[in-house]
């Protein structure tokens, strides 16, 4: 009896697994179907930084780029001109609102970029004429309105080994460009019709030059703004510029190749995966919009390159219902100091921080020396230290990956930590004991705590098939951008 019960029962589970199976057979071909490209693996990686990006990608993220083009171009100068006996001075646009844009590639190595519907506001303008003993100035005044502008440029590689953009050409369709001048000096306003006489309609004059040499401007800008931008970053060409007709690729290697960082020392444990949580390898691996790979030295130097630009430090304003009021009762010298003053933490990395790529998913950072400090920052601007220290510290995040979920999810490693105070206002600190608690609490409070509740941080609804690979041998994010 307990015989045939066993064997009924593996029979039924056997057959369970095989329904199971064709299940899941049919799950990945429905997957497959759902999505109509032709499933072409990603390539292998070329450089220490290689991006690959689709001309679809572009035109969907310039929807979601628009706010922010718009605030840019609002800063935008045309620098001082001068040709024969005019002088015009810098050109400020107040607004330039763009309505759309468009981007497109073309083979070999080029971009068509269309900007269009813009609203275009620049404010009085000075401006001067040479009149044969003297200067007549005055005041320039324009109405403009623009219903596109399309920017040719060729992608190429810089001598330096660098990126970088050549103006091919630019086109403005112009649907009006009116301009009125004043001479803002009484003698000048008097000669108005000597001064015409002399050198013809001032304000077609003018806006004939506009027409001619804004587009040149702009192109001339757009060369020195690239180059100087590709020219900042710490990687040089080591295969491509390629733009085909709808994907452009690159790969780059830092310009001081260092060598693969050194195993620190941390205090690690081995991951289990959840079953619940699964890998996105098992994903199809079609080629996305984009693609982004980057390899241990890449991360790297991208790291040294945000440091030294001070992108990584960061001073963090606590809301204002958490005052230095708080702490009277407890510290009522500090208080002192500051009276009802707000608090601000403070991050500044004094050497810059270093990862480590290792198996499971995981990436370890490095921090030697990191500026940490607490202070009270006065209505008047003047700050106060309640607590400054460097930390030393080792840790990061393991089985880091995208779930079926669109969310990324991530373990955190445990940690080591080292504290130094610099400065207190707070009293005597015993150093090791304080080391010691920090370290209690991370290992056995906050960092399983933050585990056991951590469910993903989930990704924005336009990212679509989403694909992270984190190993050793580097980073591999991609995906696709829907825009409904």
């Amino acid at each position: 009896m307990s015989s045939f019960y066993f064997a009924s029962c593996g029979f039924f589970l056997l057959l369970m697994m095989l329904i199971l199976a064709m299940d899941c057979s049919h799950a990945s071909s429905a997957r497959h179907v759902l999505d109509s490209r032709e499933e072409v693996r990603l390539p292998a990686p070329k450089g220490n930084l290689t991006i690959s990006v689709k001309e679809s990608f572009l035109n969907k993220a310039m929807l979601l780029l628009l706010p922010w083009l718009n605030v840019f171009l609002r800063g935008l100068k045309l620098p001082p001109h001068e040709q024969g006996n005019l002088y015009i001075d810098e050109v400020n646009f107040t607004e330039i609102g763009v309505g759309s844009v468009f981007v497109a590639m073309e083979s070999p190595n080029r971009l068509n970029v269309s900007l269009y519907d813009l609203k275009v506001a620049i404010p009085e303008t000075l401006f001067s004429v040479w009149v044969g003993l003297f200067w007549c100035n005055g005041i320039l005044r324009f109405s403009v309105k623009i219903l596109s502008i399309k920017v040719s440029l060729m992608v190429l590689l810089q001598p330096n080994g660098k990126v970088g953009l050549k103006n091919l050409g630019v086109d403005i369709l112009w649907l009006k460009l009116f301009v009125e001048h004043s001479f803002t000096g009484g003698f000048c306003s008097e000669m108005e019709k000597v001064i015409e006489a002399l050198f013809g309609d001032l304000d077609k004059i003018i806006e004939m030059m506009a027409m001619k040499k804004v587009p040149e401007m702009i192109g001339s800008m757009l060369e020195e703004k690239s180059d100087a931008f590709f020219n900042s970053l710490p990687f040089h060409v080591v295969d491509g510029p390629n733009v085909s007709e709808k994907r452009l690729e690159i790969a780059m290697n830092s310009d001081s190749r260092s060598e693969k960082s050194e195993e620190v020392s941390s205090l690690l444990l081995p991951v289990i995966s959840s079953p619940w949580m699964p890998s996105n390898l098992d994903s199809p691996p079609w080629r996305r919009n984009l693609e982004i790979f980057f390899t241990e030295t890449a991360f790297n130097e991208i790291l040294l390159y945000l440091n030294r630009s001070f992108h990584l430090n960061q001073t963090v304003a606590f809301p204002s219902k958490y005052n230095s009021s708080l702490i009277k009762e407890m510290f009522p010298e500090l208080y002192k100091l500051c009276p009802n003053c707000s608090f601000a933490a403070l991050f500044s990395p004094t050497v810059p921080p270093r990862a480590i790529f290792r198996p499971y998913r995981e990436v370890i950072f490095d921090i030697l020396n990191g500026f940490v400090g607490l202070g009270m920052v006065s209505p008047a601007g003047q700050h106060v230290p309640v607590l400054e220290t460097l930390v030393n510290y080792t840790g990061g995040f393991s089985d880091l990956r995208v779930t079926l979920l669109h969310s990324i999810y991530f373990r955190l490693t445990e940690a080591n930590v080292t504290l130094k105070v610099l400065k207190t206002n707070v009293g005597p600190i015993d150093e090791k004991a304080l080391n010691e608690k920090i370290r209690f609490l991370l290992k056995w409070v906050f960092l399983p705590m933050f585990n056991v509740n951590f469910k993903g941080i989930p990704l924005p609804s336009q990212i679509a098939f989403p694909f992270l690979d984190v190993s050793p041998q580097g980073i591999v994010a991609a995906f696709d951008l829907s825009i409904l």
